[in-house]
């Protein structure tokens, strides 16, 4: 029973320790494509402060600039990083509800 248990565990730790690589990989990838954008560089170095930071860089919405972190969108784009968003919790929701809204009036028109 207790050989079992520890198994569980130790399987559980392994797929926590893939999906952890696979989001700090996804994250590398994410930044790495914003940088190397066709942005200025005031606008690259901006986004370089934000992330070495962990400052949200949507200022303008009204968050406070809490701790960033990268989101998965409710959105569908071919590109998989496009899905993504880097920002706080109180940006995300409102980008989540933005989309929320999106998919709510093509669902409409398609039923």
């Amino acid at each position: 029973m207790q050989l079992e248990v520890f198994l569980y565990m130790i399987k559980r730790l392994k797929f926590k320790a893939r999906r952890k690589l696979k989001m700090m990989s996804l994250e590398i990838r994410f930044h790495k494509d914003r940088l190397l954008s066709k942005n200025s560089k005031k606008v690259k170095l901006k986004y370089l402060f934000h992330v070495l930071t962990r400052t949200c860089p949507r200022k303008k919405s009204g968050c406070g600039g809490g701790l960033a972190y990268l989101a998965h969108n409710n959105c569908a784009y071919v590109d998989e990083l496009s899905n993504y968003s880097y920002c706080c919790k109180h940006c995300h929701d409102e980008i989540d509800m933005m989309y929320q809204e999106m998919w709510d009036e093509y669902w409409s028109g398609r039923l």
